[in-house]
């Protein structure tokens, strides 16, 4: 009896290790003739995952300090003839978001005429804050803050004087971007809240700038 058990238990042992390595030797073959396109569309998968969105450009992104930087301003004026006047304006933004910019400039403006029996000199200065908001890329929505140093007649005491004045400035603009990126062309309206003619030198509450961002 015993030797009949011993042949029973190794003839079930043999046959269970004979079919693993039938269940073994089938799976390899499925392998085998798997299609190959399978495992190429299970790593485009997984590479599709690691590619960052597309919307994600540089702006949208975090940028660098110097990234976000934006110089510019304007010249303008009559360097010929009678009379005589030029503006200078530097200014530096900086992007606070994809669409907001901050910063700050300066402005000096000289002006001479001469007639036939006296000449007239003068200059001003300023420093503004400025605010604009780009509602696509070419359109600005634009805020100043001026304040800006003038000379002025005082009938009082019969005499120049100089002294400060506040100009408020609300407008739009136009940016003509160059290659689709951030610099270009930038025109601007602007419309003085607070224009004095008297002292302005500015022939009207209205300003015209041309100049450039990069």
């Amino acid at each position: 009896m015993k030797k009949i058990s011993i042949v029973v238990i190794m003839f079930l042992f043999f046959c269970n290790v004979q079919n693993t390595q039938a269940q073994y030797v089938e799976k390899e073959k499925r392998k085998e003739n798997q299609n190959p396109n399978d495992n190429n569309n299970d790593n485009n998968k997984n590479n599709n995952n690691k590619v960052e969105n597309p919307n994600n450009t540089q702006q949208g992104s975090r940028m660098t300090l110097l990234e976000r930087l934006s110089p510019g301003g304007y010249i303008a004026g009559s360097f010929w003839g009678n009379p005589t006047s030029f503006e200078i304006a530097p200014q530096l933004g900086i992007y606070l978001t994809e669409k907001l910019m901050a910063g700050v400039g300066g402005n000096y403006i000289y002006y001479s005429f001469k007639g036939t029996n006296y000449s007239v000199e003068n200059y001003f200065y300023s420093g503004r804050g400025l605010l604009y908001y780009y509602l696509i890329p070419e359109i600005i929505l634009a805020t100043e803050q001026e304040g800006m140093n003038v000379e002025y007649f005082d009938a009082t005491d019969n005499m120049l004087k100089r002294k400060w004045v506040f100009n408020p400035y609300i407008g739009a603009g136009y940016n003509q971007t160059i290659s689709g990126g951030r610099s270009g062309a930038v025109f601007m309206v602007l419309y003085n809240l607070n224009y004095d003619e008297q002292i302005s030198p500015y022939a009207s509450p209205w300003v015209l700038r041309v100049g450039f961002m990069f």
